[in-house]
């Protein structure tokens, strides 16, 4: 034992609190960053109800941070058996229990060191600082659909979304904190799937291509591709033959987008036209997977070419899968390269009904969209979650009207995202796109009908302002400036603006309207706007109803515009506002009747009458 671990064991216990640790509210410090976690989970049971981890950790502190003496990290519902922290390969000591602080209400573990980090580090040629954590922990498998669970007797899976990363291990479990993982996997050797379908036609309306014929493996999954598997020896508490699985390392994301499968599942294949495999998985029997999962496939075949061509950005990972859980909460999750799905939200059959298709392909296409949207471009904080979920919802109607024209989707746009976010605005409840969550309570709760249909409602209206091909330009310039990394609302808004677009009298187009309750006051979204044309303005309007029908859908993508108002004032007057929900859809849109209506105010009214 070295100095720093004597000093170590002799840390006295300090019940004060003068992080803030015992609030809810908590936020990590920033001058600790984890680059790389080489994590290992073993399952030693089929229906096993622990698992055992190990992790490395390899952190970054910066200059700014290393005279500080103390590390914090999240861990939550997770036993924590032995800290260690290696300064290099031969200099390791452990941190002891007296200096470990576990804080229920912040879901976090302080540990205290001997000596600042600036001795305990590597330091580089920036001046920042290098070492690693190595932990060795274990957890309950029982916890119902969060976390690392089992569902029933057959599978196990991870959610993580938006805080339980920290339920399964030791980790920086906030969205910021990006970082690459190595991933292995230690599991009962007999989950195997059934059969692989080869030849699978896949008819969505569009040319398919033919899928490749993979050979029938062990259904493990992870967000990489499997690199290689190797029998190990049995654990004592396993009294099955058991496997080592190992992952590729991953891009820098998010602890939450983060997942793993473990099951008996049957699964079919095709390749999009950049050979990237993408798969459908079901549970067996095998002929779920034709029967159930071939309409899925197609459409995200189809979805990722769509993206890949929309943001001219190649999906940046090896293989996209698909799979269908039968214990779920959510009705999809964008984990990155391995997309889970509640059931009836991913498989559909030739005699669905017809609504039930639409929404299975709103869903395949909502999802592969955020591989962009929410996954190579991360919001820094949650509060800025309707740049994932907002662009998403908007995409997914993009995607899929494409697809399949015939369905009239932005009919179905006006109905599911404008009428909500009218009737929700109304309410003495509503709130702002963007609204603050600090507290793990309310971030579960800004995932609601605001951040996504009112978020994808703007979005539409940016887009008939600046016009279809400005504004995806925007966003390719966007994408590219923030990728693997994270962005707020205003880095968007700042990457639209450097982009030449069709518009450049108007510098600062919605800012406002991810900040308003309901809609900006008319004085604000009069400043917004530069001084008017003689004849016409273009003003930010709930621009959905170009695109009503089929017939009016290409006007969706041109810039919108209506007669000029007398000033900037009136023509943010001239905006739809929110009245109260018990009104009727009509109400709504005049809830002054003896007042004429506005211009702006009648592409919705010809757009309802249409349907």
């Amino acid at each position: 034992m070295d100095n720093c671990a004597a000093a170590a064991a002799e840390l006295p216990f300090e019940p004060r609190d003068p992080l803030g640790l015992q609030s809810d509210a908590f936020r990590l410090p920033t001058f600790c960053r984890p680059v790389k976690y080489e994590v290992k989970f073993t399952v030693a049971e089929t229906r096993a109800t622990e698992f055992i981890g190990e992790e490395l950790i390899t952190v970054m502190v910066l200059a700014e941070g290393l005279e500080q003496q103390f590390m914090v990290f999240h861990s939550h519902e997770v036993s924590i058996d032995d800290i260690e922290l290696w300064s290099t390969p031969e200099r390791r000591f452990t941190i002891p229990p007296n200096a470990q602080t576990l804080s229920l209400p912040s879901q976090t573990c302080m540990i205290r060191l001997p000596a600042p980090l600036r001795e305990l580090c590597s330091i580089d040629a920036n001046g920042n600082g290098q070492l690693q954590l190595h932990l060795s922990f274990s957890g309950s498998l029982t916890t119902p659909m969060s976390g690392f669970y089992r569902g029933g007797d057959d599978y196990f899976v991870t959610q993580f979304c938006p805080c339980d990363a920290r339920r399964c291990f030791p980790c920086w479990d906030e969205p910021t904190f990006k970082a690459k993982f190595a991933v292995t996997l230690v599991v009962p050797a007999q989950y195997q799937t059934v059969e692989c379908i080869s030849g699978v036609k896949i008819d969505i309306g569009r040319p398919s291509f033919p899928s490749s014929h993979p050979p029938p493996s062990t259904t493990v999954l992870g967000n990489m591709a499997l690199t290689d598997h190797a029998p190990v020896p049995s654990t004592p508490s396993s009294s099955v033959p058991l496997h080592q699985w190992r992952f590729m390392e991953s891009p820098p994301m998010s602890t939450y987008l983060l997942c793993w499968f473990v099951g008996t599942y049957a699964h079919i294949e095709q390749r999009t036209r950049r050979d990237i495999p993408v798969r459908v998985y079901v549970p067996p029997p095998v002929e779920n997977a034709e029967r159930e999962g071939r309409f899925a496939l197609g459409v995200a075949v189809k979805a990722l070419e769509y993206f890949e061509d929309m943001f001219q950005l190649p999906y940046p990972l090896p293989k996209l899968d698909l799979i269908a859980i039968p214990d779920f909460s959510l009705g999809g999750m964008e984990n990155w390269g391995l997309i889970t799905y509640k059931m009836n939200r991913l498989l559909v059959s030739a005699t669905s009904p017809p609504a039930q298709r639409e929404h299975s392909c709103r869903t395949v296409c909502h999802e592969v969209s955020h591989m962009w949207f929410g996954d190579l471009v991360t919001p820094k904080w949650w509060s800025s979650i309707w740049l994932n979920e907002g662009f998403a919802r908007w995409a997914e109607f993009r995607c899929a009207d494409t697809l399949f024209p015939q369905w009239h989707l932005w009919d179905t746009f006006v109905t599911d995202c404008v009428e909500d976010t009218i009737i929700l605005d109304g309410l003495d409840s509503s709130h702002a796109i963007e609204v603050k969550a600090d507290r793990l309570q309310e971030i579960s709760q800004i995932f609601d009908t605001i951040a996504y249909s009112k978020g994808a409602t703007v979005t539409r209206m940016l887009v008939a302002v600046w016009g279809d091909d400005s504004f995806v330009r925007g966003l390719r310039h966007y994408l590219r400036k923030f990728s693997y990394a994270n962005a707020a609302t205003q880095d968007l808004w700042d990457a639209l603006i450097e982009v030449p677009h069709e518009f450049p009298a108007i510098q600062d187009p919605v800012c406002l309207w991810h900040k308003a309750l309901c809609r900006p006051a008319p004085s604000d979204t009069a400043s917004s706007l530069a001084p008017a044309p003689p004849a016409t303005v273009a003003v930010p309007t709930p621009a959905i109803d170009t695109a009503a029908s089929s017939s009016t859908a290409a006007a969706a993508t041109t810039p919108a515009t209506i007669d000029a108002p007398a000033s900037a004032a009136a023509a943010s007057a001239s905006i739809i506002p929110a009245v109260d929900s018990t009104s009727t859809v009509s109400s709504q849109l005049d809830p002054l009747p003896s007042k004429p209506r506005q211009a702006a105010q009648l592409p919705l009214l010809r757009s309802q009458s249409q349907r």
